[in-house]
Formats: structure tokens, C-alpha cells, sequence
């Protein structure tokens, strides 16, 4: 027996449409996904079904629409029957995650039988021992159960083998018990839950990963994938800079604040993270417990087929319970702070808030502070270490301009180790390897652009920078900085600006000299120096051929020539003097270090 069309072929009977209702008024019946058809019903896929599954399912397989399933009924009398196609409950604007080997529910339209056309609802819900978002084998709750203290001390005490006995998390076929089995299994026949993972084409498709739990509000919509993606539609809520999860004594799902307070309305919140508890640790093995989760990650294990999942009942293993003796400090549990949102640590996120501390919670703050027990009005009451003191923003280089945290306001942040902006550029009838997926006859001009937007009056304190279709940017501002400021590691010569030796003039608008210099028009420098060498070349011009008087008397040629420059670099800024006009070339606008 080699696969799952053996096994099918040999351990059922008829088609399920052929035994009536001898459910009686069930409405519900459990299934085992043995196959999942990902795209359209492939010439394959019927072949190799066509035969197996119940007459009407073999017809209507050409035909299944994408997710539908072949499923073993198991209910009753059921799993002696062939297995059955079942097309999804939902249109596909809802579509569920599903993989072979685990359970779902199917209904019918008659209740007391799946009927002919059975659809399937979803997969089944488990006890938290066994419920897993990345996949959840739902026989174990058949065989999970506590160690006893003389089980946990045998497990711990031997000092000459400290860490035998570790039960890896396995995939039982039913109780066990050859008369209670989910799927009909002979004496010395392989598993046949591993016959159909080993054997389904849609589990190379599949990656099988440990996935931190999340945990909801009562008021929450929350959306999930099976490889750590969620979209939760709640509250603004996540572990914040200055917190240290180390020492948090309970998850974030939990509010110290009164919610009838008026500050606490109006935080609705969608938050889009992908990645959630990163830090993942040593996983335990069947020779050696795993690392305590670091921060929100879960706690791993090797199950028997050798995939790493979250540990969801480290007490078969003494683990993670009072007076368990694992690595965690004794007669401690850890704090069920695994999933919850982290705004420092998660891998990718975009938050989406009507209000918020967004730039304090997610650490790119410039004031320098200690936490009180509770921080302004949005936080949860603070009893944790203080990771520092700020600031963690760049200082302004304006000092009468400080940059500002905001907040409690709406927010929208995103997150992630690299951020990327991109607006599109296809050129019409360019060969496909140089604008990949573009018909070679395609007459498609797209020239993309950005622009970044903080409203304003355009003669006062409109921002914005464009990135322009013909490839040109366009920064406009009230006043444009570039640099960094004195305290960050620019340069700027302070004491020369006050004392007025300074290598610029600063900000002329500041009542106090800034930190940073205006930057030189190029036209006005231009002039300037034109204007300059325009008055050396008529000293020079004039200093031609100046006669000699003798006896060391001046030259009045020279003398005349003299006055004329020196006069005309003196002259004031309004009659066009040299040393005057110097101010022409700095910018009104645009600073910089």
C-alpha cells in the first residue's frame, strides 16, 4: 500500500450518497481531508479520484470549483464508505486554510445525511492542547494529558539522566484503541493520516512552521492565515518601546484603564502584522527541553514527524506550570504574553489607528522621559524597566522648531526591517526580459509617481515632496533642513556664530543662531563673482600703464583705481556692493549642516 489511492480503494465500501439517513437528525459531520483541489480539477487529479470517490463525486470532480475537497466521512458507518467531494460552504471571497489530514466539518442540505452534494464548513475547532493556526491534528486530544508530581520528578530527578521520557507531540489515528479509530486502519497497516500527508501532492504546497497564538478582545474581529499573517480588527493595543516583556506579569489583551473612561473611546484599530513573536529558540527535542520563549515567540517542539510546531501543552512534558522544574525560575508560569502585539519586535507591520501614542509607542520619540505608572492617557499602567531615556529621533536643527511627539491622534505607521515606496513604470512595446510580464506589442504607457502630503497653505506650512512621472523630485517646504544637528554629530561651528567668526550665518529668522547654515544659491553666486572679477579686470585695466611721478610720490593713476574698487566693495547690498551682496547667496529656504 503505497498511497492514498490504495488506501481508499481498499478500506472503503460504497458511495455515502447510498446510505440513507442512518445519521439520524445529525446536521454536522466530522471529515478527514484526504486531497485539496488548489486550481482547477486537473485531467490528473480525475484520473487518479475518478474511481475512488462515491459515483456522484467521481462525476462532479471535472468540475469542482478551487478549495474544494476529498474528504473520509467518519461518522457512524460513515468511514466505511468511499471518500466524498466536497465543494466549500463559502464563495470564494472567504476562503479557509486547509490541509490533508486535518478535520472539518461537512454539512448537507437534508439534515440526516451529507446527502449527494456535501459542502465542507471549515476546519473543526480543538482544545487549546491541540488547536494549532499552522496545522492541528485533532486525534490527540485522545491521548493529551498532566503529568503527575511522580511523573514530573522521574522526568527531572534521575541526576544520572535528567531529560529522559520527553513525549513528542505524535498523530494517532483516533484513541489508539483498534475498535475507536477515526480512519479504519488493519493490524500491521501503516497510519493512515501519514499515508494521506505523505502521499497528497497539496502538502508540498504547505510549510510547516511554529505559529504564535493570539488572543482577542471580546469586541474584536481578527483574521488569521496559517503562517503567522493576521488582520485584527480591535483596539489600539501592543507591547511599547520603553516596556520590557521580561518582566510583564500578563498579556496586553488585558486593560488596567476603566473602558468607560472618555479617553479610552474611540481607539478603533486594524492592525496588519506579519510576524508576530520573531525571536524563535532552541525547540525541544526527544532528547532535551527547548529554550523558554524569548519576549512574545512561542515555546517549540519536534513532533514524531520530525516538524517543528508551537508547544501547545508543555505539561506533558512538565513544562511551564507551578512548581514545574523546567528552565523558567521554580513555581513560576510563564506570562501568556505569546502573540500579543509587539511594536518593537514584530516582523511587519501596518497600523492603522483613529487614536494613539504612535510615535512614543513605537519608539521614534523625541522626548526624554521616565515612565509613570501610567503614561499620559492611551497606555496601560507601567510597571516594567525603563529600556532608556530618549530621545530616539533626530534633534531638530531648528531650535525654535523642536520636533514634537503626537498623540494621543490617528496614526497610520508602517513597520518593518525594510520599507519600500515603488510607483510604476512600464514603457510601451519593450521586450518582456526588460519589463517583465508586458506583452512585446503592448502600447501601454505608464509613468507612475508619489507624492508625500502634509496639508497646509501653499504660501505658509504646506510639505511636500514629489517624485514626478518624468523622473525629476521636488521638495517644497516652508523651510527645508538637510543634515543633522549638532547633538546627533553634525557640524556646526556654534561658538563662531555667536561669536560671529562662524563659517555661515545660520538662520537670520531665529532669534537665537541655529545649528544650521543656509545653502548657496548658485545664480546670486554667479553674479557675484561676475560682479567681482568684472571690477578686477577694471583694476587691472586701469592699473595699466600707470606713470611713475619718482621721488616716491603716489601715482594718481593708481590711487584713483584704488578708491574705485574699495569703494565698490563697500558700497551696501541695495547699491549692488561686493561685500554688501555676500547675503544674496544664502537661501531663505533650504539649510543644512
Amino acid at each position: 500500500m503505497t498511497g492514498p489511492l490504495d488506501y481508499f480503494t481498499a478500506a472503503t465500501g460504497d458511495g455515502v450518497e447510498d446510505q440513507g439517513g442512518e445519521s439520524g437528525g445529525r446536521v454536522l459531520y466530522r471529515a478527514v481531508v484526504v486531497e485539496i483541489v488548489t486550481l482547477d480539477s486537473s485531467a490528473e487529479l480525475t484520473a487518479n479520484w475518478g474511481d475512488v470517490l462515491s459515483d456522484i463525486s467521481s462525476k462532479k470532480l471535472p468540475y469542482a470549483p478551487r478549495n474544494s475537497i476529498i474528504a473520509q466521512l467518519f461518522a457512524g458507518n460513515l468511514k466505511n464508505k468511499k471518500p466524498v467531494l466536497c465543494y466549500p460552504f463559502f464563495p470564494p471571497y472567504l476562503c479557509f486554510p486547509i490541509k490533508p489530514g486535518e478535520q472539518v466539518w461537512v454539512i448537507g442540505e437534508v439534515a440526516g445525511t451529507p446527502g449527494t452534494e456535501p459542502y465542507w464548513l471549515c476546519r473543526i475547532p480543538e482544545d487549546r492542547r491541540v488547536d494549532d493556526l499552522n496545522y492541528t491534528h485533532a486525534d490527540r486530544k485522545w491521548q493529551n494529558k498532566v503529568r503527575d508530581a511522580t511523573a514530573a520528578g522521574k522526568l527531572f530527578d534521575d541526576p544520572a539522566n535528567p531529560q529522559t521520557g520527553i513525549e513528542l507531540p505524535s498523530f494517532p489515528n483516533g484513541t489508539g484503541n483498534i475498535r475507536n479509530r477515526t480512519l479504519n486502519q488493519k493490524v500491521r497497516q501503516p497510519n493512515p493520516f501519514d499515508i494521506i500527508v505523505d502521499g497528497s501532492p497539496s502538502m508540498a504546497n504547505f510549510t510547516r512552521e511554529p505559529i504564535p497564538r493570539w488572543a482577542k478582545r471580546p469586541g474584536d474581529t481578527v483574521l488569521q492565515g496559517s503562517n503567522n499573517t493576521i488582520v485584527s480588527l480591535g483596539e489600539d493595543r501592543g507591547w511599547k518601546f520603553w516596556q520590557n516583556t521580561e518582566k510583564a506579569v500578563a498579556s496586553n489583551v488585558y486593560r488596567t484603564n476603566d473602558p468607560a473612561a472618555p479617553h479610552m473611546l474611540q481607539k478603533g484599530t486594524i492592525d496588519l502584522v506579519a510576524g508576530r513573536g520573531r525571536w524563535g529558540v532552541n525547540p525541544t527535542t526527544d532528547e532535551a527541553f527547548g529554550m523558554p520563549p524569548i519576549n512574545t515567540a512561542p515555546r517549540t517542539i519536534y513532533n514524531t514527524r520530525k516538524w517543528i510546531e508551537t508547544d501547545k501543552y508543555p505539561e506533558a512534558n512538565a513544562l511551564d506550570f507551578p512548581g514545574a522544574k523546567n528552565n523558567n525560575p521554580p513555581g513560576e508560569v510563564p506570562p501568556a504574553i505569546e502573540g500579543d502585539p509587539d511594536f518593537i519586535s514584530d516582523s511587519s507591520r501596518v497600523y492603522i489607528s483613529m487614536k494613539t501614542m504612535g510615535d512614543m509607542n513605537f519608539g521614534i520619540t523625541q522626548t526624554t522621559f521616565t515612565p509613570v505608572e501610567e503614561m499620559g492617557d492611551m497606555n496601560q499602567k507601567v510597571d516594567f524597566d525603563v529600556e532608556g531615556e530618549g530621545p530616539y529621533m533626530a534633534t531638530s536643527m531648528n531650535p525654535d522648531n523642536p520636533i514634537r511627539d503626537q498623540g494621543p491622534a490617528p496614526f497610520v505607521i508602517a513597520k518593518s526591517d525594510h520599507v519600500r515606496l515603488i510607483a510604476r513604470r512600464v514603457y510601451p512595446a519593450v521586450p518582456r526580459e526588460l519589463a517583465h510580464g508586458v506583452h512585446p506589442e503592448s502600447t501601454v504607457d505608464i509613468a507612475g509617481s508619489v507624492r508625500i502630503v502634509k496639508e497646509g497653505l501653499r504660501d505658509d506650512d504646506l510639505a511636500v515632496i514629489l517624485l514626478r512621472p518624468d523622473g525629476s523630485i521636488q521638495i517644497s517646504g516652508k523651510k527645508i533642513y538637510i543634515g543633522r544637528s549638532e547633538e546627533d554629530g553634525g557640524f556646526a561651528d556654534i561658538a563662531g556664530l555667536k561669536a560671529g567668526t562662524n563659517k555661515g550665518p545660520g538662520d537670520d529668522d531665529l532669534d537665537d543662531p541655529g545649528t544650521s547654515q543656509p545653502w548657496v544659491k548658485y545664480h546670486q553666486l554667479e553674479e557675484l563673482w561676475n560682479a567681482l572679477m568684472d571690477e578686477l579686470t577694471t583694476f587691472c585695466d586701469n592699473m595699466t600703464g600707470a606713470p611713475t611721478p619718482g621721488y616716491g610720490n603716489p601715482s594718481p593713476k593708481i590711487d584713483a583705481a584704488v578708491a574705485t574698487l574699495k569703494t565698490k566693495i563697500g558700497l551696501p547690498e541695495a547699491s549692488n556692493g561686493l561685500k554688501g551682496s555676500i547675503v544674496r547667496l544664502k537661501s531663505k529656504r533650504i539649510f543644512g549642516e
